[in-house]
Formats: structure tokens, sequence, C-alpha cells
């Protein structure tokens, strides 16, 4: 689903990716908001949780969790936000599906189906030889919410080289590991 960012998103995260930093947490549907305020409490400075538009992006993440959720059916969904990616090869996420979007910075990169090679894929070949069509190669816009199937017929994606060098925030919602 392609959604315009906000005009106070690019400064406050330009602010905010001045120091790295990693968050993994189990949200539930129930309490998103506050499972997602609690996991950011001890890792974002006071001074960005105090900016009017934290309430707004925690909203995002918050609503984009209890969707996942009732999509599942589920009561819980793994929760990640990150200013690292280093995903540089084209690869297939080992789960059924991955949720993610990427409020700053340059959004994951995929190749449409016909587009990459498969078998270079699983022989660990590099991406010039998993990309067969250049003109296939995609990119998600910055607040897309994106949903990636995983698996044997998941879809190839990376992290792009421009969010590898530069700052980025993004997030991913898996489904909750079973117990």
């Amino acid at each position: 689903m392609a959604r315009p960012a906000p005009s106070d998103a690019p400064s406050f995260f330009a602010g905010l990716t001045e120091t790295p930093f990693r968050v993994s947490a189990m949200i539930r549907q129930a309490e998103a908001r506050d499972d997602i305020g609690w996991a950011l409490a001890d890792i974002l400075p006071a001074r960005h949780r105090a900016d009017p538009f934290y309430a707004i992006w925690v909203a995002d993440m918050a609503d984009i969790c209890r969707t996942v959720c009732g999509m599942l059916r589920s009561e819980t969904v793994r929760f990640r936000l990150d200013t690292f990616r280093g995903c540089q090869r084209y690869h297939i996420d080992n789960i059924a599906f991955r949720t993610i979007v990427t409020y700053f910075g340059a959004g994951t990169e995929y190749l449409l189906s016909d587009g990459g090679c498969r078998k270079a894929y699983e022989r660990g070949a590099p991406n010039e030889e998993i990309v067969k069509d250049p003109s296939a190669i995609r990119h998600i816009n910055p607040w897309t919410v994106a949903v990636f199937r995983g698996g044997p017929n998941g879809i190839l994606h990376k992290t792009p080289d421009a969010a590898i060098k530069s700052p980025s925030v993004f997030m991913r919602v898996d489904p909750a590991p079973e117990v």
C-alpha cells in the first residue's frame, strides 16, 4: 500500500538516525502502541520521544502491527526496527511472509518474478548472476507498506546500495514464533 510520507518525517528521521539503533520486541495486538513505546523508551533519546511527530510514527507502527495480527489471527507479532540494513545480496526470507516499511531512506529493492534467476540464487551466485533482467528491478517507496512472501515461491529482494551507505529507518513485522 503506497502512502505519502508526512511532511514532518524527513526532519524527524534525519535527527533520529544520528545514532544507530536496533529494536526487537514482541508486540501484542491489544497493546501495540504501548508495547512499541516501551520497546523504544530505553533506545531513543527523550528529545525524540518528546517530538510531536513521534506519537504519529508510533501510532502508524502500532496500526501496522495490529493489522498484521488481524491477518494472522494472532495475538502477537515479532517487531523489529533498525537503522542498519545489511542484506546486500538478493535473497528470499525463510518465513511465510514479512511486512516491511522503510520510514526513512531508500526502500527495499526487489525483482519481478521473471527478472531473477532462482537457480543462481540457490547456488549462492552474486547479484550480477541473479538479476536476469535489470529492467525487472523495482524499489519500494518510503512509507509504503509491503508484504513479501518467503519460502520456495518467495520474492527475491535486497537492501538497496543507497540504504547501506546512508541512514535509514526500516521496520519489519513477522509472524510470532510458535511456542
